[in-house]
């Protein structure tokens, strides 16, 4: 019985394959099952090669189910109890290339795929570049309708893009100049650029919301993350350090990237630094800590820890991909409900915590998500109107 898990195992990796890039475990998963025999290597090869899928579709077609099925059950009876599964094992090695073809010749039309209820209601589209701009004299600016704005504000050049914002000086202000503050936010949905004064760089993610200076004094550079998700790339300035102000830690720096992550509804902030080097002070205590590249800082109600991660899982939505691996249903519809603007409804309180890996382009359809998810026939969804209902 374990060798038919393993084959059922090894189909579903084989399956996830043709739809994204398997994680470590999966590929050395895999790599045991290539290599254990020739025989596997050859399948995995002919499964793997585009050009052969004509060729499979003919013999699926010529492909007897029902006569392979009754050799089974005539060995089944004629064979001892301790030959059974062996010669079990042979005929389902049988039938698995053409239950996998089948698969591979579908994914090769899926304008004919029966699939989806969103075939019914229309599929869900990816999030937009569009934001809100909240003007120090109270003035409010979609963005996303004003592509064309241009303003002059005390010497600061603001300019709109199609997925931008960029402010612009020739000139820093002088200490003693009161500093006007502009405020940036990103609804469900939405993301978005925002070029600073200084030309640091910072993207935004869905539902995000930064207050900033429209200049910078000249001795120090100070924003505020309010909620929210962003990814900052820091014109460095070793005379004005850069300060990165959030409910609950400060991070200053003088010229690196790295990512914020601080939405009001989760138990953690994180820090998740790519290049240079920050600091990071807890504002409810006297705790501080030094990040360097390739190490993330949670803050949560025990205080700050620091890890070492792999940092492409947590700047992939900035490189305009949907990254999770081996998290949490619950963890990934979090994202997926803001980046796709839905609701999401868990009939049984498990689901929550049943584990997927998933790697797609950020601007795929939300069916394309749901389609790798559903592979692994743990969990199935129905959409009605914008919910999704996870069964």
């Amino acid at each position: 019985m374990d060798r038919f898990k393993q084959i059922d195992k090894i189909v579903k990796l084989l399956l996830i394959k043709r739809e994204r890039a398997l994680t470590e475990h999966e590929q050395e998963t895999l790599n045991d099952w290539v290599y254990e025999s020739e025989g596997n290597h050859a399948l995995y090869n002919d499964l793997m090669d585009e050009t052969k899928i004509p060729r499979k579709l003919d013999d699926l077609v010529q492909f007897d189910q029902q006569k392979a099925f009754r050799e089974f059950e005539r060995v089944a009876k004629q064979t001892k109890v301790r030959k059974l599964y062996r010669n079990a094992f042979k005929y389902a090695a049988i039938l698995i290339p053409f239950v996998i073809a089948s698969w591979l010749i579908i994914q090769q039309n899926r304008e004919v795929k029966e699939t989806t209820v969103a075939t019914v209601v229309g599929e869900i589209g990816p999030g937009t570049s569009k934001a809100i701009l909240k003007l120090a004299d109270g003035s409010v600016v979609d963005l996303e309708v004003k592509k064309d704005l241009i303003v002059d504000l005390d010497g600061i050049v603001v300019q709109n893009g199609p997925k931008e914002i960029l402010y612009s000086s020739q000139e820093t202000p002088q200490k003693h100049e009161e500093i006007q503050y502009n405020e940036i936010q990103i609804p469900r949905g939405g993301e978005y650029l925002l070029i600073l004064s200084d030309s640091t760089k910072v993207w935004l993610n869905s539902e995000t919301s930064i207050k900033y200076p429209v200049a910078f004094a000249s001795n120090v550079r100070e924003v505020y993350l309010q909620n929210g998700e962003a990814f900052f790339d820091v014109k460095k300035n070793k005379n004005s350090p850069f300060i990165v102000h959030t409910s609950k830690m400060a991070i200053n720096v003088l010229g690196t990237s790295f990512n914020i992550r601080a939405y009001s509804d989760e138990p953690e902030l994180t820090t998740t630094l790519i290049t240079g080097k920050v600091s990071i002070k807890q504002l409810d205590s006297d705790q501080s800590s030094n990040l360097l590249p390739n190490q993330q800082a949670s803050l949560s109600a025990t205080g700050i820890s620091i890890k070492n991660v792999d940092v492409n899982k947590y700047i992939a939505w900035k490189n305009g991909r949907i990254l999770f691996e081996d998290n949490t249903l619950e963890e990934i519809f979090k994202d997926l409900s803001r980046w796709y603007d839905i609701d999401v409804e868990f009939k049984k309180p498990a689901s929550r915590q049943l584990r997927f890996s998933v790697d797609v382009e950020r601007y795929e359809n939300l069916s394309q998500v749901l389609d790798i998810l559903e592979l692994t026939k743990k969990a199935d969804f129905n959409i009605v109107e914008n919910t999704i209902i996870i069964n």
